[in-house]
């Protein structure tokens, strides 16, 4: 998989795709155990057909496709070995990725809460320094009362 292109992927998605390449991680980390054991097979045969062409009970044509076989393993074992490699790396990359994806969508909701806060903060404040309609009307009273007596 083409690693560039997670940056790019919903949580979702990437969520999907790392159970997908979990799953594939896991059946090439099974594939390479049993490659592992058809090696060690093959070059056992291929041993014992070395000691029975010496003897002369096997033809060298037997000999050679044994050793042959033994070689194709190997191969095999590590072209095995590098594609567990490169799922570990994906699902690695994987990981991370989400990992950063999951952090700021909590930063993100502990921002929503402090700016949520900080306005209600403010709201308070702001109807704390109005003066209420009552207040208002006692002062404008007031206010006509002194000037009624200013008059006289």
């Amino acid at each position: 998989m083409d690693l560039s292109g997670l940056s790019f992927l919903s949580e979702a998605d990437l969520k999907s795709r790392l159970t997908s390449n979990e799953l594939r991680l896991k059946n090439a980390q099974s594939k390479l155990k049993d490659q592992t054991a058809l090696v060690d097979e093959n070059k056992k045969r291929a041993q014992n057909f070395v000691d029975l062409f010496a003897q002369g009970i096997v033809s060298k044509k037997e000999l050679e496709g044994s050793s042959k076989d033994a070689e194709q393993a190997v191969a095999d074992l590590e072209e095995a070995k590098g594609k567990c490699k490169d799922l570990e790396l994906t699902v690695k990359a994987m990981k991370d990725r989400l990992s950063v994806l999951q952090k700021r969508k909590a930063l993100s909701k502990a921002n929503s809460k402090l700016i949520g806060s900080f306005e209600t903060r403010k709201q308070n404040k702001s109807k704390s320094r109005l003066p209420s309609k009552q207040k208002i009307e006692s002062k404008s009273s007031l206010a006509e009362t002194a000037s009624d007596k200013s008059k006289k």
